[in-house]
């Protein structure tokens, strides 16, 4: 049976749950030995912690009002509900909460879901693809969305067709093998590409072993060939820089540097053979008109 004194001691309670003060009180204090022992205070002080307030009965009694908040009084509950209703978090509030942490939780698996930045048009043979933070390869096919960080290569016998974005296409030899960083940047670690990009859209830029080529609307390539880099140039212009200086090519020229030397200086060759165009392209990816 409840003691005749509890319902007096709660309100004398309140007061103190609410503006905190109940934790400063000694052991011995009748008010804080009541809170210690009494289960509709231990509530009242998990929604105060919560919520940062005590929510209302249908019955209000007198309203108590926190020292340092300007908020209406807070109702508590009268004794009748004291006695018959436990002390729990509203349903909706639950709720509402879930609701809310699982939005942000989609927001943020969103923001770090690497962005489609072009798809396979064309492929000859077989392609793998390793997607960002993956230790694993799977197979690539027609149509297929390429996305930032995925490392894409070729088998051999194999030749790949990415259109990007903004119209700018990479074409891949066989046992190639390229990661793409960003829509206008890409990495070409081994093997033989052809680009064909598009004017208007701002600076490309191929990165290699010892040295980054820079481009604004052109057709060129980049060939890895024992321990050099080449870099054939059929229209445009394109900019190859490394640790030893850097070099314009011009249309009907090729760019050489070396791969294992990044601080000797890029040269350019005049009379390179008279196509500079690799004979693997097809011959339905045409040059683009200047």
């Amino acid at each position: 049976m409840m003691n005749s004194q509890t319902p007096d001691m709660c309100e004398r309670a309140a007061e103190p749950i609410l503006s905190g003060e109940w934790e400063s009180l000694r052991s011995s204090d009748p008010i804080r030995s009541h809170i210690n022992s009494c289960r509709e205070c231990q509530g009242r002080i998990q929604e105060v912690r919560f919520f940062g307030e005590v929510f209302s009965s249908d019955e209000p009694r007198v309203g108590l009002q926190r020292k340092s908040s300007g908020r209406a009084p807070i109702q508590l509950p009268t004794p009748a509900k004291v006695a018959k209703t436990p002390w729990l978090i509203p349903t909706f509030k639950v709720a509402s909460i879930a609701v809310a942490a699982c939005f942000v939780a989609i927001l943020a698996w969103n923001a770090f879901q690497p962005a489609g930045i072009g798809r396979v048009a064309s492929l000859d043979g077989e392609a793998t693809v390793r997607r960002f933070g993956s230790r694993t390869s799977e197979p690539l096919g027609e149509g297929a969305l390429v996305h930032r960080g995925d490392l894409v290569r070729t088998e051999p016998n194999s030749r790949l067709h990415l259109r990007l974005e903004e119209s700018n296409d990479v074409f891949l030899n066989e046992s190639t093998e390229v990661r793409l960083e960003a829509k206008r940047l890409l990495h070409h670690n081994t093997g033989e590409t052809w680009f064909e990009i598009a004017k208007g859209n701002g600076e490309f830029e191929v990165e290699t072993r010892g040295a980054d080529v820079l481009v604004l609307g052109t057709s060129f390539g980049t060939r890895y060939q024992e321990d050099e880099v080449l870099v054939p140039v059929t229209s445009g212009r394109v900019r190859v820089l490394t640790k030893g200086g850097e070099v314009e090519i011009d249309p009907g020229q090729v760019g050489v540097y070396s791969s294992s030397k990044p601080f000797l200086p890029p040269v350019v060759r005049t009379n390179p053979p008279q196509n500079l165009r690799p004979s693997w392209l097809s011959s339905s990816n045409g040059e683009r008109s200047e």
